[in-house]
């Protein structure tokens, strides 16, 4: 099950996910939804990432 969820992002971000979708879509030779791509980032991104990295590089 899916969950619906409203975000806002700053343009720049639109732009580089958008950049991400297109160059799968040319890749991969299938369709891929905003949302399917921004899911794979953020899946990707969890995997790497830590609450005391973000702690690190916020102060």
């Amino acid at each position: 099950m899916r969950t619906v969820v409203t975000i806002t992002i700053s343009p720049s971000l639109d732009k580089k996910v958008r950049k991400l979708q297109s160059d799968l879509i040319q890749k991969t030779l299938r369709s891929w939804s905003y949302s399917k791509t921004l899911e794979l980032v953020l899946d990707t991104g969890m995997k790497s990432i830590s609450a005391s990295k973000v702690a690190k590089a916020v102060n």
